[in-house]
């Protein structure tokens, strides 16, 4: 019995690495305990219902939060609407970078992604991320 345990941890451990979605990786967790008790001559019996057991308490009590934990936060903001549409060009970027656009009637503070593109007041430029307070944008 403990070949099998090893191969079901092994078939566990690969799935979960190709899926990564924390789908397998609580049974290989509860074959490893089945493998322990194997090892020290438990019954089969014993194994598989240690196995049944632990990977359905380990799949609904532990994935909840691991996942939590896994995912990042990230938090959509409305500012995020902009991004990938056009604005227009108020005040032509600085040697630094940075100027005015207008977007839905609101002014913004601006970063050309370029800081050496040529755009004159009346442009169209794309707005391709957000830093802060600032709109990160491109020429068309």
């Amino acid at each position: 019995m403990t070949w099998i345990w090893l191969i079901i941890i092994l078939i566990s451990l690969i799935v979960e690495v190709l899926t990564q979605q924390l789908v397998s990786v609580w049974f290989a967790a509860a074959a490893l305990v089945s493998f322990i008790v194997s090892i020290r001559n438990g019954a089969v019996a014993l194994q598989w219902i240690l196995f049944v057991v632990l990977s359905f308490v380990f799949m609904v009590v532990i994935r909840k939060y691991a996942q939590k934990q896994l995912t990042p936060n990230f938090e959509a903001t409305n500012v995020d609407r902009y991004l990938g549409r056009e604005a227009t060009v108020l005040k032509v970027p600085e040697k630094t970078g940075k100027g005015e656009v207008k977007i839905d009637g609101v002014e913004w503070n601006a970063v050309w992604e370029m800081s050496d593109s040529m755009v004159e007041p009346g442009d169209q430029v794309e707005i391709v991320g957000v830093e802060g307070s600032k709109l990160i944008v491109r020429p068309k």
